[in-house]
């Protein structure tokens, strides 16, 4: 098993904005004195936005649409790192600038690069009075809540595992000791966690689905082989798991915040539904509104 953290993030970003954007097509500009979308007192005006956006957006109004879409995310977000004092991670800003092709304008890639790095900042850092709500349903058990949070041990023998389960006090950072000084998995850094996941992702596997389904909040499956190695499954409490259930949940905790946010979009793009969490064409006819070409 192999750590997930950072594919998982982009993973989840791209759930969460892809939601926010609607699909259109054709062709229509607007003046550089409009307001594309608004956020409290945040704009993105066309002018603004003819310089930063992509050079995709510029021909194809799905994109322009995205990009839009992911800024409003961007800054309904921002609002909630702010009132919690968590800045921006630049871990989140370097996977941003990973995704860049070198060919980027300086505006371009600092509209890129600030918005995603400001939705992965919020994914990984949600407060705790924001995940109570999902607390019952993961406490239900992994099988009922579709999610496994999971640290894990691997060892070469089904004996290395049997004596390291034999160490395991019944506490996370029991567990998370044990598989800093003993796990051979790369997940050993942060001590055993592989982070969450919908349960149907570990479906490749059933052996350890029956293991992770079958097995209580703060306990350990296993030894469990899985290839040449035998692994311990610890199912982390809620505390342990909240972080990771963040990004798991990222769409609802976003329509929570959604809800009370001011958002204006451009009624030729259409309207934002906080329960949907996309902007939502106001007729059966899509205006497609694309970036205009620069001067």
């Amino acid at each position: 098993m192999r750590q997930r953290r950072d594919p998982s993030v982009r993973v989840v970003t791209t759930v969460v904005v892809a939601a926010v954007a609607a699909v259109t097509s054709g062709c229509r500009t607007f003046t550089d004195n409009e307001v594309v979308a608004r956020v409290g007192d945040d704009e993105l005006t066309a002018s603004a936005f003819d310089d930063a956006a992509s050079d995709a957006a510029r021909e194809d109004a799905a994109t322009a649409r995205s990009e839009v879409g992911e800024w409003i995310v961007s800054r309904v977000v921002s609002e909630e790192l702010v009132a919690n004092d968590i800045p921006i991670d630049e871990a989140a800003r370097e996977q941003a600038r990973a995704t860049l092709t070198g060919e980027e304008t300086d505006a371009q890639r600092e509209f890129l690069v600030e918005r995603q790095a400001v939705i992965g900042t919020w994914i990984e850092n949600p407060t705790a009075s924001e995940m109570e709500p999902f607390r019952g349903r993961y406490e239900q058990g992994t099988e009922a809540s579709d999610v496994a949070c999971l640290s894990i041990i691997a060892a070469p023998s089904q004996a290395d595992a049997e004596s390291a389960r034999g160490e395991f006090d019944g506490t996370p950072e029991g567990f998370a000791e044990l598989a800093r000084a003993s796990s051979a998995d790369e997940s050993a850094q942060n001590g055993g966690s592989i982070g969450c996941q919908p349960l149907s992702q570990l479906t490749s596997a059933p052996e350890l689905t029956e293991a992770v389904v079958t097995t209580e909040i703060g306990s350990v499956a296993g030894p469990l082989q899985l290839g040449e190695q035998f692994y311990l499954i610890y199912i982390q409490p809620f505390e342990v798991a909240r972080s990771g259930l963040g990004g798991v949940f990222a769409g609802e905790r976003f329509s929570a915040l959604a809800a009370d946010a001011a958002v204006y979009v451009d009624p030729r793009y259409g309207r934002f539904d906080p329960e949907a969490v996309g902007v939502e064409p106001l007729g059966p006819r899509d205006t497609g509104l694309v970036v205009p070409p620069g001067e």
